[in-house]
């Protein structure tokens, strides 16, 4: 089939997108996806008898491609990922959930479940150590035994390092914070 001129294609894609537009009272726009893909991923539409047709002549070099035919139905897209940081990390973004992010979701979820305790009345036991935490933190401070200062500088040094060391630790919250 010979390919049309520029300017009949133009016209036709706006005919298209007019005709969409009246048809369709609600649309999705990919923008903030792609927006927050570009450098991540790759994202590919395409016709589902070109996909299938390329995943078929490609499963002799990777057999495991033979469980997404099942799934390549219409049109569609794919996207690109490598890691499965990645994964979990687009799909909290759009809201989709999957195996690599249900951990994530369910940490953020304990987190408003929390933030609601603490601001209400409302309470479970966990979050009574945070309400108590947070009525005193004092109450929480370990009581340390109490450094003897000498007047060597360099012997009381590493004894502060290892204090530091010690406060870093207690700080990590792997990545979580009490309200993100």
């Amino acid at each position: 089939m010979p390919r049309e001129d520029r300017a009949t294609w133009k016209s036709n894609y706006f005919l298209k997108i007019i005709q969409l537009l009246d048809d369709y009272p609600k649309c999705f726009i990919m923008q903030q996806i792609c927006m927050f893909l570009h450098g991540k991923a790759v994202v590919l539409m395409g016709k589902n008898t070109m996909l299938r047709k390329v995943i078929r002549g490609h499963l002799e070099n990777n057999p495991a491609l033979e469980k997404l035919l099942s799934h390549v139905h219409f049109n569609m897209g794919f996207v690109f990922l490598e890691g499965v940081r990645n994964v979990a990390s687009i799909c909290l973004q759009i809201g989709y959930p999957a195996v690599a992010s249900v951990p994530h979701s369910i940490i953020n979820g304990y987190k408003r479940v929390l933030a609601v305790a603490v601001e209400t009345d409302y309470s479970f036991p966990l979050a009574e150590k945070v309400k108590a935490f947070l009525a005193d933190p004092s109450a929480f401070v370990a009581a340390a035994p109490v450094a003897v200062e000498t007047a060597d500088p360099v012997a009381a040094a590493p004894a502060k390092v290892e204090a530091k060391e010690e406060s870093e630790e207690l700080d990590k919250d792997m990545g979580f914070g009490l309200f993100d």
